[in-house]
């Protein structure tokens, strides 16, 4: 038997079953043991198939592999559906790239524009949490600086770790000038959840 392996990490080439899968003694009575050979799926030859998804899907996988993270050079890789959700399920553990196949339509998939969405995706994703990580940065420190100017003998750093809309809720506290007590109130809601 044939066992196909990819990764980033090669499998150790293993004679049989038994091996592989580490069967234990007792097992070994009610499983039988058959010769494999371990491929790695980067290492074969896809210019040997005949038949063109078999060709797809190895060329597909390999391509995806040597150029991960450049997903421009894939530009003209369209395969058929089904053959683009097999190697998206085979070279992407987080799955977001199968996902993002199954949702197209059509009987073929642009894999080059499949993996750029992807990583676009990623990079909007990036974006917005650190634009929302900078909002709430400057929304503590703003807040800090308020909590200082009307509490100068209070530990500012209370309000670490607070939400936005805490923080936001805290910011109006100070302006109205409500009492500390109140706003140490809204700072323990947090603490206790």
């Amino acid at each position: 038997s044939a066992v196909i392996n990819w990764g980033e990490h090669r499998w150790q080439n293993y004679d049989n079953l038994y091996d592989f899968f580490k069967v234990q003694d007792i097992e070994k009575i009610s499983t039988s043991n058959f010769s494999i050979l371990v491929v790695n799926v980067l290492d074969i030859d896809y210019h040997l198939f005949k038949e063109k998804k078999n060709y797809d899907l190895i060329k597909t996988i390999q391509l995806i592999y040597k150029f991960k993270g450049k997903p421009k050079k894939l530009k003209g890789l369209v395969i058929d559906r089904d053959i683009a959700i097999i190697a998206a399920s085979i070279v992407n553990e987080e799955n977001e790239v199968l996902k993002n196949i199954i949702l197209e339509q059509g009987e073929k998939v642009d894999m080059c524009e499949s993996l750029m969405n992807f990583y676009n995706q990623g990079i909007n994703e990036g974006i917005n949490q650190g634009i929302n990580l900078g909002v709430n940065k400057e929304t503590l420190q703003k807040t800090k600086q308020i909590f200082k100017h009307f509490y100068p003998h209070e530990d500012s750093n209370i309000l670490n770790n607070l939400t936005k809309k805490q923080l936001d809720t805290i910011f109006t506290m100070l302006l109205d000038q409500e009492p500390l007590d109140k706003i140490k109130g809204i700072i323990n809601k947090k603490i206790a959840s």
